[in-house]
């Protein structure tokens, strides 16, 4: 996995790392639902730097 989110200040940023050369909209989609599901996992702990 090549995803994370992190705090930047006084706000979440989600990243993801993938090969523009190669990169094709399945790939774009599975990146895109993995931080979507992290996002949502860990909300509660988020929750504070909602804005």
């Amino acid at each position: 996995m090549h995803g994370a989110y992190g705090l930047e200040g006084d706000r979440v940023v989600l990243v993801d790392t993938l090969e523009l050369e190669n990169l094709d909209f399945t790939e774009f989609e599975a990146s895109f639902d993995s931080l979507t599901l992290a996002l949502a996992t860990h909300l509660g702990a988020l929750a504070p730097y909602r804005e």
